[in-house]
Formats: C-alpha cells, sequence, structure tokens
C-alpha cells in the first residue's frame, strides 16, 4: 500500500503541470484542489427524435398487468411461502398475491382491490394471503428472483456487469405513531417522517432497501444494505453521496475488499495523507500534510482483521451478519477502531490522486474511479484472512 500511494502521488504530480482541468489555487494560506465543473451536454438532434418514439412504442398496462406479467416471467410467487405450511396453496393464489402487493406497494389497504364476485379477489382471501405469505424475507427472496431475470437479459448486459451499485436515501413523511418514525424540522418539519435507503444496481435494478428511522446518518445503515442483499450479483464498488462518507465506513469497507467511492461535495478541502514524510510531491506537499500511523496498524492488525470478521460475507440464502443483529453487539477496543480509522486515510488519498490524471480524459471524467483488476482476489484474500485462513 505505502508503494501504491506513493507512486501515486508521483504520477499526479508529474501529469498536474499538463492538465488544463487541474489547479491548486492558495486563499489565505490554505491550498485548495480546483477542478473544472463539467460541460453541459446539449441534447442531439436524433436523441430529440428518439424519445416520443420510444414513449410511443411503450404499452399502456395498469399496474396490476405489470405485476402479473412480471410474476409470469420470473415466477417470483414461488418465493412467497406460507408462514407455517411451506406447501399451503390456494387456487389462484398469483391473482391474490398480486392484488395484496398493489394493496400493499400503494398504502391502499385490501379494500381497494377486492371484489366479492371474484373468489380470488374477496377480503377474506386477500388478508389471508397478506399475513401469511408476505413477509420481509419472502419479499427479498422473490426480489432476488427478479434481479437474476432481470441479469439474464441481452440489453442489460450491455448497461453494466453488476459489479457496480449505488446508494442514496428517499424521505418520506410518515404518522407520528409509526415504529420508525423520526423528527427532523428541516425535512418533515413539525411532523416526523422516514427514509428509504436503497441500493442500485448499475443494471438499473433494486438489490436492497432499508428503512431508516427520521434521518439517521447514511454511513451507520450503509454495510447492512450491502451485506443483507440476497441477489446473485455481488457488487464491489459503491457509490454514495457525502451523507454515506466517514473514516470508520471507508475502513471496513477496505477491510472487505470492496471500493467504496463516494462522491464528496468538498473535494477541494479534502485532507490527503501520506506515509513517507520527506517524499516530494510537487503540489501535494502543501495539501498531505497528514502522516499515515503505520505503526498504530501493524501493532492492532490482528484485532482489525478479527472486527472485519462478523461481516464476512456468506453464499446467498445463509446468514450474513454470523447471528449479530447490528454490527455495535461487537466493538472492538477503541484502539483497533483508532487503527480502523488509519486505513481509510492512505485508501482516500490515494484514490483521490488515481482520479486526478483522468480528469483531463472526457470520457473518464463521466465514469467512476476505475475499479482495480485484482479486486476481486484481493478481496477475497482479505476475507480469507479475517477468517484466519
Amino acid at each position: 500500500m505505502a508503494k501504491l500511494l506513493d507512486g501515486a502521488y508521483r504520477t499526479v504530480a508529474d501529469r498536474a503541470a499538463s492538465n488544463a482541468d487541474l489547479r491548486f489555487e492558495t486563499v489565505d494560506g490554505k491550498t485548495r484542489i480546483v477542478v473544472t465543473p463539467l460541460d453541459r451536454l446539449e441534447d442531439t438532434e436524433s436523441l430529440r427524435a428518439l424519445r416520443p418514439a420510444v414513449q410511443g412504442r411503450m404499452p399502456k398496462a395498469g399496474m396490476p398487468d405489470l405485476f402479473l406479467e412480471i410474476m409470469q416471467r420470473t415466477g417470483f410467487a414461488k418465493s412467497f411461502t406460507h408462514l407455517s405450511e411451506r406447501q399451503a396453496r390456494v387456487e389462484h393464489f398469483e391473482t391474490s398475491l398480486c392484488a395484496a402487493l398493489v394493496a400493499e406497494a400503494f398504502d391502499i389497504g385490501i379494500e381497494a382491490v377486492s371484489r366479492l364476485d371474484v373468489p380470488a379477489l374477496r377480503r377474506e382471501r386477500l388478508a389471508w394471503v397478506s399475513q401469511n405469505f408476505i413477509r420481509p424475507e419472502t419479499i427479498a427472496a422473490a426480489n432476488a428472483r427478479i434481479v437474476s431475470s432481470h441479469a439474464a437479459l441481452p440489453l442489460v448486459k450491455i448497461w453494466g456487469a453488476g459489479d457496480v451499485a449505488s446508494a442514496d436515501g428517499m424521505r418520506f413523511t410518515a404518522p407520528a405513531s409509526a415504529i420508525h418514525a423520526g423528527p427532523n424540522p428541516k425535512y418533515f418539519g413539525q411532523s416526523r417522517g422516514v427514509t428509504w435507503y436503497n441500493l442500485l444496481s448499475n443494471q438499473f435494478i433494486g438489490l436492497n432497501g432499508i428503512v431508516v428511522p427520521g434521518t439517521l446518518r447514511d454511513s451507520l445503515v450503509l454495510l447492512a444494505l450491502l451485506l443483507e442483499q440476497e441477489t446473485k450479483l455481488e457488487p464491489v464498488e459503491f457509490m454514495t453521496d457525502t451523507a454515506a462518507y466517514s473514516d470508520a465506513v471507508f475502513g471496513l469497507f477496505w477491510l472487505l475488499g470492496y471500493q467504496f467511492s463516494p462522491r464528496l461535495a468538498d473535494l477541494g478541502d479534502a485532507r490527503l495523507w501520506r506515509i513517507d514524510r520527506k517524499a516530494d510531491y510537487g503540489p501535494f506537499n502543501s495539501l498531505s500534510k497528514g502522516t499515515i500511523n503505520l505503526r498504530l496498524i501493524r501493532e492492532n492488525w490482528p484485532d482489525v482483521s478479527r472486527t472485519g470478521q462478523p461481516w464476512v460475507v456468506h453464499p446467498v440464502g445463509e446468514q450474513r451478519w454470523n447471528g449479530l443483529a447490528s454490527p455495535s453487539r461487537q466493538i472492538p477496543p477503541i484502539r483497533p477502531i483508532d487503527a480502523i480509522v488509519q486505513l481509510p486515510d492512505c485508501q482516500r488519498s490515494h484514490a483521490l490522486t488515481r482520479v486526478c490524471p483522468l480528469i483531463s480524459i472526457l470520457p473518464f471524467r463521466l465514469l467512476s474511479p476505475c475499479v482495480p483488476p485484482t479486486l476481486a482476489s484481493v478481496r477475497g484474500l482479505r476475507r480469507s484472512r479475517c477468517l484466519g485462513a
């Protein structure tokens, strides 16, 4: 890691002078990185013509019709098993399940979708299906089936390989009596609300979602969102906004072999770190004033490795948290935590210097920081170390 960081600094320092989109400004004795914003790309004539053409070819269908078609294509109804009788089924179960899912998804209640003249849509049938078949674990299993079928489509493979995902939250006002409702005057005024934190693949499909009480900082639930997803896709790079960033999360992602790529809003004020205090990194000398404490990492490495063990990801369908309801139940001693916080300083500085050489290359500026080609093998190595193999 020391060689990688040193090499990245020297490469960027050598190219900084010829990079028109990267400059360093000093104001009141403080040096900041300034990156030229991307120019707006105007829509082409062909794109403007394509949009209405595609829209005109889209079939008009109601939400129940879409549910039934996707159910037929993916077979996700098989994932909804009875709470106590695994083989319990009734005639036209798919129709009843579809109606119950629509009622819950749109929060309109089963009365709005029930019909006395259709046995599969009678109120008592829908209530029985909703109470016995729709649970968080069955919804997660059904979503995994949908993701698998979606990933097999030829068009989806053009969009991406499923190795990149992004996480962000949406805030909703909720009744004060709701179990997850929390206060935040900035977003909910005098009311209470929740945050729906969602993980989206670069194949444009949701992998997992978590209801967060109020507006807790995203970084507190980011790892749970990632490690509890049960689909066949295994993303290795994760994009978030500034709210999901923290030094501890950066270090834990590194321990588990993932690439954490937050989109920091305060890039210009970022503090860079170095290992060699005497090294000359040109324009980065005034920015890289922090020194990484390698001794602290070495002394606490066994404890640091064990800290990552509860988060080791198991095959789909198995328990992903090693019996822990939350990582807070196994908080390591304070010294290993300090060592974990030192890890992201090195990785973050290296990631930032990796991005800088690409700033003047337009195609790369439109993409995320590149994932190292050996990331998958490194991830497996780190996990084997955490397990003591």
